[in-house]
């Protein structure tokens, strides 16, 4: 008869006895987020929507503009008056009768002086009436023509002085700030009056929206 041994006879009883495997511990902890993959390639283009619908027609105003045309229906540009535009720009005033230059039409514009001194001494200043690019002769010391440049602005000043012509200096008795141009800005007219046809009188028409 063989004898196991004290030990192989306490493991073999305690394989015997072997309790039911108890529950499920508790999850670990979250581990950290794993690194995003690739970014895959676009997906093709959506289909073109509908075209939306007209929107209303805009308010329309009746009157394009009033021109000047003469007695052959040559358009002529102008607001106050109908002036011809030469090449160079220069805007020279049309006589209305004749259809012809009319030079001298604003010369009166220039003929007043005013200073801000009590003599008529120092800068000449003038109404400020005159229009960039249009050419008067007052302004020259030579007779030719004068414009005022695109840039020359007015400049509010109370004039103390004021003459007409080649006459005399007046002292203004009730001094009055107003705008008028410095004379010494003026410049050369680059252009010499322009001829016209005899295509007088001259008229005004309204141009209307179609």
């Amino acid at each position: 008869m063989h004898r196991l041994p004290l030990i192989t006879i306490a493991l073999l009883l305690l394989s015997c006895n072997r309790g039911p495997q108890g529950p499920d511990g508790p999850p670990g902890p979250l581990g950290p987020q794993g690194a995003p993959g690739p970014q895959g390639a676009p997906g093709p283009s959506g289909p073109t929507g509908a075209t939306g619908p007209q929107g209303p027609t805009g308010a329309s105003y009746g009157v394009d503009a009033f021109v000047w045309r003469d007695a052959a229906g040559v358009t002529h540009g102008g607001l106050s008056g109908p002036s011809h535009v030469d090449a160079v720009g220069m805007a020279w005033p049309i006589d209305t009768e004749t259809g012809q230059i009319n030079a001298t039409l604003y010369d009166f514009w220039g003929t007043y002086g005013y200073w801000l001194t009590a003599d008529c001494t120092g800068e000449r200043y003038s109404l400020s009436l005159v229009q960039p690019r249009v050419p008067v002769r007052a302004y020259g010391t030579d007779g030719g023509y004068w414009v005022r440049p695109d840039a020359l602005r007015s400049e509010v000043v109370t004039p103390l002085s004021i003459r007409n012509g080649g006459g005399p200096c007046n002292v203004i008795t009730t001094p009055t700030p107003g705008r008028l141009l410095r004379v010494s800005g003026f410049i050369p007219s680059p252009s010499s009056p322009p001829s016209l046809p005899d295509v007088g009188p001259l008229h005004m028409e309204r141009i209307t929206a179609e």
